[in-house]
């Protein structure tokens, strides 16, 4: 999308995002939509650009996150710089649903008139299933050594938010405000669950192409995105720490794998965990009024997400 600002310059802007939410099956959608030849998306899927346009970075986060926000004009420009003059943009940052008070304004700021035009995804999931897989990402990548009970206490998630902002394993699946904000602010905002997708992923992903303005075209969806679980070994243990630890190994293995290959090799590292039935219950006790606000907002009955074990 082409924007042009009052000082006559020309911005090559997204003409979508993808939202979110995190753990909600962004990074399988990614990999669907960039199978069509009329899109483009830059190599880096999480540039976090519109939660930190024109911020300083250097005390956000760890050195990793730093590392990944693109938060200076130029930087995020570059990104599309590559695109095909007839292809449409598209970036998916999943803090962006979550940071929707600070994400929104920085949209319409930089689109200004046009902000409307622009098409917005957010796939959600279950919000109990997605804290917990939330909490074992972050144990699979190194930077979580706590109890997920004691991850989700109100007193320890604010301290661990100045370590890191996506440390909110609960906050994140708060969807009714943050679907609310967009819906309000965005005529084009899709609203899908993790389950539609993997229901009918041909069908979902002819839906996502329409809504994007374009015709369907035949995608490889056997693709296991962004495995979870604890290590199986003291190996898989030490691989996964000095994978995590390093850059230069990660950006190795993305260059010379394809992604579906390094998320499984990935998984075959890690062995699930389990929630426990008193946790999970709670964690339905404490969203089931957000999960039924949501439900009206979106028309759509939601109550299998309230089922206790």
């Amino acid at each position: 999308m082409i924007v042009k600002k009052d000082n006559n310059t020309e911005l090559k802007l997204p003409d979508f995002l993808i939202v979110g939410t995190a753990r909600g099956g962004t990074t399988s959608l990614f990999h669907y939509l960039g199978q069509h030849p009329a899109i483009y998306f830059p190599r880096q899927k999480e540039p976090f650009f519109f939660n930190y346009m024109g911020r300083p970075t250097g005390t956000i986060g760890d050195s990793d996150f730093q590392e990944a926000i693109v938060s200076k004009l130029p930087d995020y420009l570059a990104l599309f710089e590559n695109a095909g003059e007839n292809q449409l943009c598209g970036e998916g940052s999943t803090t962006y649903l979550y940071d929707y008070k600070t994400v929104i304004p920085n949209i319409k700021q930089l689109y200004g008139d046009r902000y409307k035009d622009l098409k917005i995804v957010a796939v959600l999931r279950n919000p109990a299933q997605r804290a917990f897989s939330h909490y074992m990402y972050f144990i699979r990548r190194n930077k979580e050594d706590l109890l997920f009970s004691d991850s989700l206490k109100p007193e320890v998630i604010q301290e661990r938010l100045k370590l890191n902002p996506t440390y909110d394993y609960f906050g994140f699946g708060l969807y009714y405000e943050q679907i609310k904000a967009y819906k309000e602010e965005f005529p084009h905002f899709k609203v899908c669950l993790i389950e539609d997708m993997k229901t009918d992923t041909e069908a979902f992903t002819r839906e996502m192409f329409r809504f994007l303005g374009l015709d369907p075209v035949p995608v490889d969806t056997a693709f296991a995105a962004n495995p979870s679980g604890y290590p199986k070994n003291s190996l898989s243990k030490l691989f996964l720490k000095i994978y995590s630890g390093s850059k230069a190994l990660r950006n190795v293995a993305g260059t010379l794998f394809p992604q579906g290959l390094k998320h499984k090799v990935l998984g075959r590292l890690l062995k699930k965990g389990a929630m426990s039935s008193d946790i999970h219950n709670s964690l339905i006790d404490a969203y089931e009024q957000d999960v039924l606000r949501l439900g009206e907002l979106l028309g759509r009955d939601l109550s299998h997400w309230l089922k206790k074990k």
